[in-house]
């Protein structure tokens, strides 16, 4: 353990280093496609090496060829946000090392992830009653919500705006769903006239698109979804986290109608990559998986949810983005809402 600690050590102030540094460096990383991989071996390592060789190996080759997400000039994409105890979280998790694919293989984090998104369900100033559990993006969210969502109203078309992020196409495509997109007004939000959703499983509202953050009518659109006997679901992965902030909320307008949620963490609630926040104001509709296993192979089993951690996801472990959330949270509510509030100025 002599070694792991003294590795630990300069792992650590590497990586403060880095972080007092990082707005010294470029932005976009400085190289040609092909460049790292030509400096790499091309076959595996027969031997290790020192722990200070692989720390000089991120200095000289990696530091060199990456597009620095932290840096305080990068305005490219959407926010990344990790923070100190985000980061020391990691360690942590990593060092637990659980898997959490059933309650007794860890109750620890099982519970950890109830209580820890539910914390930010509060924060975000969401109803009572909602559930939610982690996933890693929102593309994996939104996947499920539409799992769910065709799975209820055993329909297969689903309905978003033209400026909705790729991920509802994608995943559309992926479960063979019919995707309709909508045009957008003068704000650049959905349009509903003319929509027709006699026939829609799902409707995506977004909160914060990714290439305008403009925002959808959420609640006309909740309203004509659920006369039409469609799902709701609202992407607010990019703007949802500004909830935090009473100020910011008017975005939030009709959300409390939406049959599903996704909020991203790892934008601006200084979580690092991957988090994702997805909620069922529906937790009681049966599961909307088939099971590959019993019942009790359910993480949470007390309880059967359209879009709990029951679901149909790819994520059968979400402890370390649990233990992040937590430890992150301990930073108290007004650091969490500074960020936000720095972050729509």
């Amino acid at each position: 353990m002599s070694d792991f600690r003294t590795d630990g050590y300069a792992a650590i102030d590497w990586a403060a280093r880095y972080l007092e540094r990082v707005d010294e460096l470029p932005v976009l990383a400085q190289v040609k496609p092909g460049e790292l991989s030509a400096m790499l071996p091309v076959d595996p390592p027969e031997t290790g090496e020192p722990f200070a060789n692989i720390l000089r190996d991120l200095d000289e080759l990696i530091v060199p060829a990456l597009t620095n997400w932290q840096h305080p000039r990068f305005f490219a994409y959407f926010a990344v946000t990790a923070s100190e105890p985000g980061i020391l979280a990691e360690l942590l998790a990593a060092t637990l090392n659980q898997v959490a694919i059933v309650w007794r293989a860890s109750p620890a984090s099982t519970e950890l992830e109830l209580r820890t998104v539910d914390w930010v369900r509060q924060l975000l100033g969401l109803p009572d009653g909602w559930h939610g559990h982690i996933e890693d993006t929102a593309s994996t969210s939104t996947l499920a919500a539409l799992i769910a969502a065709r799975h209820i109203t055993g329909r297969n078309v689903v309905v978003c705006s033209e400026h909705a992020h790729s991920s509802v196409e994608k995943d559309a495509r992926m479960l063979g769903m019919e995707l309709r997109k909508a045009p957008a007004d003068a704000t650049l939000a959905m349009r509903t006239d003319g929509l027709d959703l006699s026939d829609v499983a799902a409707v995506v509202a977004t909160v914060g698109t990714t290439s305008f953050a403009s925002v959808d009518p959420v609640r006309e659109l909740a309203e004509r979804a659920h006369a039409a006997g469609a799902w709701l679901h609202v992407d607010a992965a990019y703007a949802g986290s500004s909830w935090i902030c009473e100020e910011e909320r008017w975005s939030q307008d009709g959300v409390e109608l939406a049959d599903s949620l996704v909020i991203n963490p790892h934008k601006w609630l200084m979580t690092p990559m991957d988090c994702s926040l997805l909620w069922t104001s529906r937790p009681d509709e049966p599961s909307s998986r088939s099971r590959s296993g019993p019942a009790s192979s359910s993480r949470v089993p007390q309880r059967a949810s359209a879009i709990s951690s029951g679901s149909p996801t790819t994520i059968v472990s979400s402890s370390v983005s649990a233990r992040n959330t937590w430890v992150r949270h301990g930073s108290s509510r007004p650091a969490f809402r500074k960020t936000a509030s720095d972050a729509t100025r």
